[in-house]
């Protein structure tokens, strides 16, 4: 594991918990996860990654899907709950990608830079002195309506709640949005049919 302070370790623990746990290091991701927030003496932390650890590795790959990749209100990425598919949302991308490429944080994966276990990592791992208000600001937004979204008895709950307690306290606006710039994805008038496997 990648050495970050105290203050980083919870966000890289939050960002190891939201791997896609089919991928074959996940469990041993996860031992080593529970050694280090034990070591940090973190209980509340220790206890959500046993509780990872407990379930069934296809059973939280079938949650996993059900939550992350198939509905939009839980999506793991920032601007598509900001934005949709609006055609801004490249912009904040390209954005969200220089914000970290210039404070030298080197991505490990091919995912978009609004990737919320990536911009965890990011929280965890930023050099000191540089300012990420706005940037936590956007992902308590974000959160708050994920943690609305998840049901409590699941796993995801208590990752998206820790991440709630940690953020700066952001109201989300009513409504099935955060910014009044979303545009929700038409498929309706798709000139193909959509499909998932």
């Amino acid at each position: 594991m990648q050495d970050v302070d105290n203050d980083g370790a919870t966000w890289k623990i939050l960002s190891l918990l939201l791997m896609y746990p089919a991928d074959p290091e996940f469990h041993n991701v996860l031992e080593d996860a529970a050694d280090w927030a034990t070591d940090l003496g973190d209980v509340t932390l220790a206890r959500l990654v046993r509780d990872f650890l407990q379930i069934d590795t296809s059973g939280l790959a079938e949650e996993y899907c059900r939550y992350f990749d198939f509905q939009s209100r839980t999506s793991l990425h920032l601007t598509a709950h900001e934005l949709g598919d609006d055609r801004k949302r490249g912009v904040a991308l390209l954005a969200l990608r220089r914000m970290l490429t210039t404070t030298g944080f080197v991505q490990q994966t091919s995912e978009l830079p609004d990737y919320l276990p990536l911009l965890f990592e990011f929280l965890a791992a930023k050099p000191e002195g540089i300012p990420t208000e706005d940037l936590e600001l956007r992902l308590a937004r974000v959160c708050r309506v994920i943690l609305n979204e998840l049901p409590r008895e699941s796993v995801y709950h208590g990752v998206f709640q820790m991440a709630v307690d940690i953020l700066p306290n952001a109201t989300v606006p009513s409504g099935s949005t955060i910014f009044t710039g979303f545009d929700k994805a038409n498929i309706d008038d798709a000139p193909y049919p959509v499909f998932y496997d």
